[in-house]
């Protein structure tokens, strides 16, 4: 085998698998966010997929070349076909070819350029040419990309000395995911009692917010905000990694709280603050790494499958981690507590798989208790999230994995996470609205599970406690299920926000208009504390600041920013 022959199956490994995947996973940065990557891991994964599997597969030619050498040459040339030929394949997708087609010419395409490098210098030179860019792809993804925030944040603001009482208050922050209010409400618009006597429980006791709005369509913009309490305008395009965000809900209390914190999306809370916001045992950190480089192959499978192929792989939309888990249907099903530690510790990192969804609120319940010193209990749901399985006991209602997704068209770009869009048949979008019912009922009946269990410690009437949802989701025929415009925008803009306050006995109807971004002022309302730095929002325990607003501002999953007039919606 000669060098440049070498060379050659190493540029083409970085054309065909590093630069594509560096490539995407630069733009969706919270993929690595989710897998709690931080610089060394980023580093290892730039450069095992651009330095060691490259030259994993230089040896094992150089090793067949020793064997026998008509051996190693035709290892060589069935690798560098196959590396052209996966070049070749989402080229092809992009040009408009599907199926059988586009293999067929793909693997054509590889042959004539593999025949090509042999017989033509010039070939040879322009490709010589090219090779620097073995290195250039993982520079730009570690330093140019978006995910170069986990080595470099965009921010390097420290966290100010907190001034205030700090108010011997235990917080309880719930925050549920794809959670539409209009799931909850009766044609009268009051909370349906009947499907939801939990949510109508909570009601009775708290002030809710029925004009409340988030202020994303993005989980990973509108969790942020909330926790932060500033303007989507000016954190959206951070990551949401606790570097970005050092003045924050967490870090304001971190003083005069001990927080527990489950994040599903997002690593906004320091690990030195906050109990299980990160892995700390070796059985953690591995599931993470064999969930991790499962979800590469799904993502990369979808780069290089052909329509309509590729509507056969795991969904990648539908989450940040653990894809193969949408297609396994051998899970347990029964929710369940979990009482040993290290068995929680291991569940906790496998909390966006949708089966285990139900049993990680669960095992988040049972880790609220009462202390000497008070405590923030903050946990992000994945929960009711799609793929809609559960009805309202929490046992399975499908178990065949590709009608979880039943009456949502297929996407020009399966990539794309926000591109969701349903068939204009108004009976299987009906459909897919009852199982999400059911999936909602079933949050009730979690919910029921917290609220008993914060009152049986005597931390229900004291405590202030917050359910929220970071969007909600439309069930539109024609419409988008998730992208966010004015005629699914009371469906995805309108979400529940209940605040039950220290002490509150008595179930009130807030009908001023409300956001995310309000909630971290009114923790520090409550409190009594001074943060010594500008909220972009206003305390829900009064008045001021929202009487005034006279627009709804969400931001898009583009970055731009969708403006509505209150007086229509």
């Amino acid at each position: 085998m000669k060098r440049q022959e070498a060379l050659l199956i190493a540029l083409l490994f970085a054309l065909a698998v590093a630069q594509p995947l560096f490539s995407l996973l630069g733009e969706n940065a919270e993929f690595f966010v989710t897998n709690r990557f931080g610089t060394v891991r980023m580093v290892v994964f730039a450069l095992v997929l651009s330095i060691c599997l490259p030259l994993f597969l230089i040896a094992v030619v150089l090793a067949a070349n020793k064997l026998h050498s008509s051996l190693g040459k035709s290892l060589s040339l069935i690798t560098q076909v196959v590396l052209w030929w996966l070049i070749w394949l989402p080229v092809a997708s992009r040009l408009g070819l599907y199926g059988t087609v586009n293999i067929t010419i793909s693997a054509v395409t590889a042959m004539v350029c593999v025949t090509a490098w042999y017989r033509f210098n010039p070939v040879r030179l322009l490709l010589f040419y090219l090779s620097p860019a073995i290195l250039f792809f993982p520079l730009f993804f570690l330093f140019a990309s978006n995910a170069s925030e986990l080595l470099i944040p965009k921010r390097f603001d420290q966290p100010i000395e907190i001034a205030g009482s700090g108010k011997n208050t235990d917080i309880v922050f719930i925050m549920l995911d794809e959670f539409p209010l209009m799931s909850l409400l009766t044609p009268g618009l009051k909370i349906d009692g009947d499907r939801f006597p939990n949510f109508k429980r909570l009601a009775d006791t708290s002030t809710w917010f029925r004009n409340a709005t988030t202020a994303s369509e993005i989980t990973t913009c509108a969790l942020p905000v909330a926790v932060s309490g500033l303007d989507p305008a000016n954190v959206c395009d951070l990551l949401p990694i606790h570097s970005n965000f050092p003045r924050s809900m967490f870090t304001l209390l971190s003083t005069t709280h001990e927080i527990t914190a489950w994040e599903s999306a997002t690593l906004l809370c320091p690990e030195k603050f906050c109990k299980n916001s990160a892995p700390d045992d070796e059985a953690s950190v591995k599931i993470i790494e064999q969930t991790f480089v499962s979800d590469l192959a799904v993502i990369y499978a979808h780069i290089v499958t052909p329509r309509p192929y590729s509507n056969q792989l795991p969904p990648v939309s539908q989450g940040w981690s653990d894809f193969l888990a949408a297609m396994d249907d051998s899970e347990v099903t029964e929710p369940a507590v979990i009482h040993d530690l290290e068995g929680l510790k291991v569940e906790v990192r496998k909390r966006q798989r949708p089966m285990n969804r139900g049993a990680v609120f669960e095992a988040f319940i049972e880790e609220i208790h009462s202390a000497e010193k008070p405590g923030v209990f903050f946990l992000h749901s994945m929960l009711p999230h799609s793929p809609w399985l559960f009805q309202a006991n929490g046992k399975e209602a499908m178990v065949e994995s590709k009608l979880r997704h039943f009456g949502i068209r297929h996407q020009d770009d399966p990539l794309r996470t926000y591109a969701h869009e349903w068939y204009p048949d108004a009976f299987t979008v009906n459909q897919a609205l009852q199982k999400a019912l059911l999936q909602n009922q079933y949050v009730d009946v979690l919910l029921g599970k917290l609220l008993d269990s914060l009152d049986s410690q005597g931390l229900l009437d004291e405590s202030l406690l917050i359910v929220t949802s970071d969007h909600g989701s439309s069930f539109i025929p024609g419409q988008s299920y998730r992208s966010i415009n004015d005629t699914t925008m009371s469906n995805i803009g309108s979400i529940p926000l209940f605040v039950k306050f220290p002490g509150q006995k008595t179930g009130t109807v807030d009908e001023l208009p409300a956001s995310l971004m309000d909630i971290l002022p009114t923790v520090v309302d409550v409190l009594d504390l001074n943060p010594q730095w500008t909220l972009s929002g206003s305390s829900l325990a009064g008045k001021t600041g929202r009487e005034q607003r006279s627009e709804i501002q969400i931001l898009q999953a583009g970055g731009s920013m969708h403006e509505f007039q209150r007086d229509v919606y």
